[in-house]
């Protein structure tokens, strides 16, 4: 489901308007109401929502979260992708109040270069300090919000190195779950598309991307 439509941010490899535009609740209950009368029966329910808990959503967002829960008697979780500066503690309390299994975290790539290079408004630092935040605050208050961080293979400057070193950012924080993506040049971003790369730099994303799955 989703309950905002667009993104604050600017990645230049991202599609998303930048146009926020609040979703009618009426609208947001209509699909929420689709997929519970499917004879799936789902326990996790996705919102699609590409900055859940930036704080100038923080109210309708998590309202509109607990509104779905008690109206339709929910006992399912949901999973929520968040932007790494959006981790707080208080974040993570609502989380918790508001059934929220799983945290989607845009890591993209453990490179401060490459980061900045496709304007993703973060860091190593950053990234490290988001998961830091969340483990500790699972270990103290013994909940279990699960961290699924998003990588994108081919993004334009990344080199075998940076690949290497994300490698070991995730070997380091033992991650259950990740998703894997492949880079497609968005509107803002003037360079050719992956599959027009030549054969080295092609090279090179493949054997990440068998590294990557061997590693996770």
């Amino acid at each position: 489901i989703s309950i905002v439509d667009g993104c604050f941010n600017k990645c230049l490899f991202c599609t998303v308007s930048n146009n926020i535009k609040c979703l009618p609740i009426s609208e947001i209950e209509k699909e929420f109401t689709i997929l519970l009368e499917n004879d799936l029966d789902y326990k996790l329910i996705y919102i699609n929502d590409k900055s859940f808990g930036d704080k100038r959503l923080y109210n309708v967002q998590f309202d509109t979260v607990k509104h779905l829960i008690h109206t339709f008697d929910y006992e399912g979780k949901f999973i929520i992708q968040s932007n790494i500066n959006s981790i707080s503690e208080n974040f993570l309390d609502l989380c918790i109040e508001n059934n929220i299994w799983g945290i989607e975290l845009g890591v993209e790539i453990f490179s401060d270069k490459v980061l900045l290079s496709v304007n993703k408004k973060q860091t190593e630092e950053d990234i490290q300090a988001s998961i830091y935040l969340i483990n500790e605050y699972n270990r103290l208050n013994n909940t279990d919000i699960k961290i699924i961080p998003n990588f994108i293979i081919g993004l334009p400057k990344a080199t075998p190195e940076d690949y290497q070193k994300t490698l070991e950012f995730i070997k380091n924080n033992h991650f259950t779950f990740a998703n894997v993506f492949l880079y497609e040049d968005g509107v803002n971003y003037k360079e050719n598309d992956y599959i027009k790369r030549n054969s080295i730099s092609r090279y090179y994303y493949e054997q990440y991307l068998k590294l990557l799955i061997n590693k996770l």
